[in-house]
């Protein structure tokens, strides 16, 4: 009996804590929050249920009640499941939105309110024992928390779900009586069996499918870890920092992106870098324009592989790239899109490590000619629908004071970021320069095209001719 609450138990916070990443993709990362207050909700109205229905209840065996409100959890997991990776709403006001969200809290609240019942019943049934009761649900809550992360990064977010529903049913099959057994273990491989087999076959009735801003696109990769979802589509990206004065042809690209939010491109390389002679009209790659003959380039983020190819076409002898997320370093760019991209992350001249940035600056003994980080975001919720993204860390006055520290006497840090951002960027260049005796204002250049710019901070002074060569280069003015 303790063993079926544990169990319970784990599933409910297996549910929950996966539902924050779930959100994340087919909404917005705020939206994980939700998750919260859904559980919150779903748990305190099956106590007023239990107890209104107390009366009705009281006829039915305990182990009887126990065992079938079990299984109508696993029931009401994979369906709720199977309709909110399906269900698309926008951050507009309408009719229709407003309908989508409460429908989606209704669904989402199904799991806590049946798993609730599953407690408060055995509660209420059970008062005697309660303290033993209660360090069943304590273990089983902190056992669904321990393997989560593991589950995360084995099986993705929806895969979590449906362990929580297959720990319920063997939660139903504990809490029957004796006899009843059997065919309620029959019955329960039966039903997960016909849910795993479905996913397996290419039906994916719990997979997320279309997300926001990717509806009908054809999904060529994805994959799931405990803080993301990396997809890769079968769509162009769009070049918002190329210069309008670039009139050649640009080289093919796949859409990447993390959460179905922060997208990167993936660029279709031939493995030669002079063919990616384009990418000297880059935005982003302004700061290469002002590099010493073969450079050295510390590359935060890079993504698909465009910050790196950038630096190779302005012939950099050494690039180290730091990936933090590993699917976009070994499963995307070192495995399945390798041949496709040119075997940019397997150049000679790269060395790529999956790290966080800001640690891999703090630890490395290195310095460099140029360091970059392009629009480098993920807009992710974590498994705790905590408000903390991994990137936060990059932009802060310390941080930009290790970057200083880490480029040679005439390194270069150059930021990309919307334009939006650029007053806080000035100020953290100005306070981490005043903490070194460095005067910002002559190190500091923004050049800005359409809705983003690139700021550069200099390690030395700029030079008439360097201003020149940035007002009068292939992206914009200085």
């Amino acid at each position: 009996m303790m063993a079926g609450i544990a169990a319970v138990s784990a599933a409910l916070l297996m549910t929950e804590l996966a539902l924050t990443r779930i959100f994340s993709v087919t909404m917005y990362y705020h939206f994980a929050f939700l998750a919260i207050s859904i559980a919150l909700f779903g748990l305190s109205a099956s106590g007023v249920a239990v107890y209104l229905a107390r009366r009705r209840l009281a006829v039915i065996d305990a182990r009887v009640l126990l065992s079938t409100a079990a299984l109508a959890h696993a029931l009401a997991t994979l369906l709720a499941l199977s309709c909110l990776v399906r269900i698309r709403v926008g951050l507009n006001y309408s009719p229709e939105n407003l309908w989508l969200m409460l429908a989606i809290y209704a669904l989402a609240a199904l799991p806590f309110f049946t798993g609730g019942s599953v407690m408060s019943i055995a509660f209420s049934r059970m008062a005697d024992r309660i303290n033993v009761l209660y360090a069943a649900d304590l273990i089983g809550a902190a056992s669904g928390c321990l393997v989560l992360i593991p589950l995360l990064n084995w099986l993705g977010a929806p895969g979590v779900v449906m362990t929580a529903a297959a720990l319920s049913t063997a939660a139903a099959v504990v809490f029957a009586p004796p006899a009843r057994r059997p065919r309620l273990a029959t019955l329960a491989v039966v039903m997960i069996a016909m849910a795993g087999s479905a996913q397996l076959a290419g039906a994916a009735p719990f997979d997320v499918i279309d997300t926001k801003g990717h509806v009908g696109d054809r999904i060529l990769f994805s994959k799931w870890n405990s803080f993301s979802r990396v997809a890769v589509y079968d769509r162009p990206h769009g070049d918002w920092s190329l210069s309008p004065k670039f009139t050649g042809t640009r080289a093919p690209s796949l859409f990447m992106d993390i959460d179905s939010a922060a997208s990167t491109p993936i660029l279709k390389g031939t493995g030669r870098v002079e063919d990616a002679s384009y990418l000297r009209y880059e935005l982003t790659a302004i700061g290469y324009h002002l590099a010493p003959r073969a450079f050295s380039a510390l590359v935060i983020g890079p993504g698909g592989g465009r910050d790196l190819l950038s630096a190779l076409v302005f012939g950099a002898s050494r690039v180290d790239g730091v990936e933090i997320n590993p699917i976009i370093a070994r499963d995307v760019m070192l495995d399945r899109f390798r041949d496709y991209s040119g075997a940019v992350y397997a150049n000679p001249r790269v060395s790529i490590h999956v790290d966080d940035g800001r640690n891999f600056v703090r630890r490395s003994s290195s310095k460099y000619d140029v360091i970059q980080a392009s629009l480098v975001d993920t807009w992710a919720a974590t498994a705790a629908g905590a408000y903390t993204l991994t990137e936060n860390s990059l932009y802060t006055k310390e941080a930009f004071g290790e970057y200083v520290d880490h480029l040679t006497d005439d390194g270069l840090l150059t930021i990309t970021r919307w334009v939006f951002d650029g007053l806080r960027l000035v100020t953290l260049a100005q306070d981490a320069c005043a903490e070194r005796g460095l005067d910002a204002s002559t190190r500091l250049a923004i050049v800005r095209y359409d809705r983003v710019a690139t700021f550069l901070l200099s390690k030395h002074p700029f030079t008439p001719a360097e201003v020149a060569k940035l007002r009068r280069g292939p992206v914009g003015s200085a």
